[in-house]
């Protein structure tokens, strides 16, 4: 038998960058994993926490790219996209957003989480702090972490209007402020931005001269209203913005990785030559597959979205149920699919279990319902619940949480 070899005990061996030392790993992954084993080991779980679709990706985005590797289109690729793909990316734009661009002012990558991570690695500077609009996406603060910069919170929950925004926002910026990173519809809370919350952004942003970071891969998915992107309410904002989108959410192509941003060219030139660097390039036959999602738009997609209606609603009346049984409010979600769960009223009147860490991890482990705790959004207290599965799954979800809820403030 070959031997093995042994860990050595040198210390340089084991040493690692400050940078990477600085990163967490993703609390809705990390539970989601769980639950996914729990599920291995023959467990009955409901899984909330999961922010992926369980629907197949459309047939013929597939068959497009079956049709693209029986053609032979395995080699690189140009990083950053192929001229076909940014095309029918500005042509999106121009669709759905009335906003035009250019090829040279995009840029495609590994998902939009790659994506994101070039933007911050472009824009940042080592002390170089961000704006992080919260409840936040859970890779955004470490993500900043990474590229040398430092976020800095400012709370959208309990807001009183524009002008509470505006204190917030200049109550936690300074002179090193660089960068107002947020989401719309927001992942964890489902809220969709309103124009006058938009407007009050973009012109702190003008006057403050920052750029803006505008997460929208939840842009279909909105049930209420209409999304509009902050280029919208200001266009001027363009040269000082980058819109990030993607195809895994409204798409159910979470395992294809296709992200994309808009923005200045010179800034997407440089975001572009990290993709030289990173992952090079998007394989041929999946360019082909994101070409003709693109094309399809929110058509394509038609059937999924009206699921997507009634499992919303089928949520909602569950979160009635919680607040009305046990005191559980919740965040009205306007679009993306979840739903934001305040468990503060449950964890107030508790003993032995004060945080949203410990509800979750015991709404896991003994009733076995997967949700992620308000902790990974900067956001204590709370619990995201995602409705992107069947709605049997979401009643027996919530019931399992109504349960947990009564044994805490028992306890």
């Amino acid at each position: 038998m070959p031997q093995l070899i042994q860990p050595s005990k040198d210390p340089l061996i084991h040493s690692a960058s400050e940078r990477s030392l600085k990163l967490s790993s993703s609390p809705t992954l990390a539970l989601n994993s769980k639950a996914k084993a729990m599920r291995a080991e023959g467990v009955d779980v409901v899984n909330l926490s999961a922010g992926e679709p369980d629907f197949a990706t459309q047939r013929s985005v597939v068959e497009q790219a079956k049709t693209a590797l029986d053609n032979g289109l395995t080699r690189y690729g140009k990083p950053g996209g192929g001229p076909e793909l940014k095309t029918v990316i500005c042509e999106k734009f121009q669709r759905d957003n009335e906003l035009a661009y250019t090829p040279d002012q995009i840029t495609v990558g590994a998902g939009a989480k790659q994506i994101l991570l070039h933007a911050f690695l472009t824009l940042l500077n080592p002390g170089d702090e961000v704006l992080v609009l919260s409840p936040y996406w859970v890779s955004y603060a470490d993500q900043i972490k990474f590229s040398g910069g430092n976020a800095k919170f400012v709370s959208l929950l309990g807001l009183k209007g524009p002008e509470d925004l505006r204190a917030r926002l200049q109550e936690n910026s300074s002179a090193k402020t660089k960068c107002i990173v947020f989401s719309s519809p927001s992942n964890p809370t489902g809220e969709v931005l309103g124009a006058e919350v938009l407007k009050t952004i973009a012109s702190f942003a003008t006057e403050q001269k920052l750029w803006v970071i505008s997460d929208e891969i939840y842009e279909y998915l909105v049930f209420e209203g209409k999304h509009q992107s902050i280029l919208n309410v200001m266009p001027s904002l363009a040269p000082q913005t980058l819109l990030v989108n993607g195809l895994s959410k409204a798409f159910a192509m979470t395992g294809w990785r296709v992200g994309y941003a808009a923005g200045p060219d010179q800034v997407i030139a440089r975001m572009r030559m990290l993709q030289s660097h990173s992952s090079t390039c998007l394989p041929g036959f999946i360019e082909k597959a994101a070409i003709t999602a693109l094309k399809g738009g929110k058509q394509l997609i038609a059937e999924d979205l009206d699921k997507y209606r009634v499992r919303r609603n089928v949520a909602l009346d569950q979160a009635k149920m919680l607040q009305d049984s046990v005191g559980i409010g919740h965040c009205y979600p306007k679009g993306a699919f979840y739903v934001f769960l305040d468990l503060r009223p449950v964890l107030h009147n508790s003993v032995a279990c004060k945080t949203s860490l410990e509800f979750g991890t015991l709404l896991l482990e003994k009733h076995h319902v997967g949700a992620v705790p308000g902790e990974a959004f900067g956001a204590p207290g709370f619990l995201r619940t995602s409705y992107a599965t069947s709605e049997e799954q979401i009643k027996r979800g919530y019931a399992g949480i109504k349960a947990c809820a009564q044994e805490v403030m028992h306890s």
